[in-house]
């Protein structure tokens, strides 16, 4: 009994309780890969490794179990070699053949690329020699580039054939084996069922019926995210110190709720990031109700039965952008509006009227 039993913890048990880096395994780039339906797939933790060959661009592909800021370092490669990895996609309206920004590394230096990203989409790393001083072909034989301008020269491998009558050296360099790199991406989780919920310049009702606006059920708090998830370098990568707006930056969340019939709906927020304060309007078919920044709520009267529209965001005037990677708490409910005291009617400073 024993000797079955060992072999199923080893094959099932085991892997179940080790950590996910431990699972992780090693993937090598499939040639051709340098177009977005040839790309080698690989899985955040994965060991990833590629060389540079003739004419080449290297694609891997991605899908992210959660949305969230992955981060991709780059390492590996010649010490005189610059390399640019870059990435697209991962995102529901981007495409996979436009890159969203990169990072290029300094001479054999390792390199860190991180961005925001929604996730169960489809995303492409890029990675590809970024500066070039020289490169040669003898015929059809082989092809070689050199990264700097006294260093040694390197192979680049046809995918089609074999290199031939490669000599030791060229132009008194060395003529060396071909640029190899490796990477690993992995995946900060900021899970969010609500995202995506905003797309400038999409009216809410339109939204709505495009599913992009969820409805959140009445009097049930839900958790989320300020956080976008649309891909940008995150503030702080090379490249990007002068950027306005960065990856996770700048976020807006939009909600719906259904009114049957004329209720003053109310909005409460908690545990709402510091960093960001926050802002809360409350919309419907005769207008639109808006908080004071650092509101923890909200509420308007609603004079219609329909559609009724929440959009929680960061407060006003803030001074840099920002994002959260901790959550906050959203419950709406509506019913009759609480009477006000007078020191409410005082502080809001709308007109009022005393009946004698």
């Amino acid at each position: 009994m024993t000797n079955l039993i060992l072999p199923f913890l080893t094959l099932f048990v085991l892997p179940l309780m080790l950590p996910l880096s431990v699972l992780a395994g090693h993937v090598a780039e499939t040639e051709p890969n340098n177009k977005p339906e040839q790309a080698t797939p690989f899985q955040l933790g994965d060991t990833v490794t590629g060389k540079v060959n003739h004419l080449d661009t290297d694609l891997f592909l991605l899908t992210l179990p959660e949305s969230g800021i992955v981060t991709v370092k780059l390492s590996g490669f010649p010490a005189d070699c610059k390399m640019r990895i870059d990435g697209s996609g991962f995102y529901y309206r981007t495409s996979l053949t436009n890159p969203f920004g990169g990072v290029v590394s300094d001479p054999g230096q390792p390199v860190t690329f991180s961005f925001s990203a929604q996730g169960k989409q489809k995303g492409l790393i890029r990675v590809e020699v970024a500066d070039t001083k020289a490169g040669v072909c003898s015929g059809s034989d082989w092809c070689a580039l050199q990264c700097s301008a006294n260093g040694p020269y390197y192979l680049l491998p046809f995918i089609d054939r074999p290199s031939k009558n490669v000599p030791p050296s060229y132009s008194g360099k060395p003529l060396l084996p071909p640029i190899q790199y490796q990477f690993q991406a992995s995946l900060e989780a900021l899970p969010d069922p609500y995202e995506p919920n905003y797309e400038d310049g999409i009216a809410k009702d339109a939204a709505l019926q495009k599913g992009l606006i969820k409805s959140i059920p009445l009097g049930k708090e839900i958790t989320a995210y300020l956080f976008n998830e649309y891909p940008q370098p995150m503030r702080g990568t090379k490249g990007y110190e002068n950027t306005t707006v960065l990856g996770g930056e700048n976020d807006v969340d939009l909600y719906h709720v259904r009114l049957d019939r004329p209720e003053t709906v109310k909005v409460a927020l908690r545990d709402f990031p510091p960093n960001l304060n926050s802002r809360i309007m409350i919309y419907d078919s005769q207008g639109w109700e808006e908080s004071k920044t650092g509101a923890a709520s909200l509420e308007r009267k609603v004079a219609k039965p329909g559609d009724v529209f929440i959009e929680i965001s960061r407060g006003r005037g803030n001074g840099q952008l920002a994002y959260a990677k901790t959550p906050y708490k959203l419950l709406v409910t509506a019913g009759a509006a609480a009477p006000a005291s007078w020191a409410e009617i005082i502080r809001s400073g709308r007109p009022f009227k005393v009946v004698f």
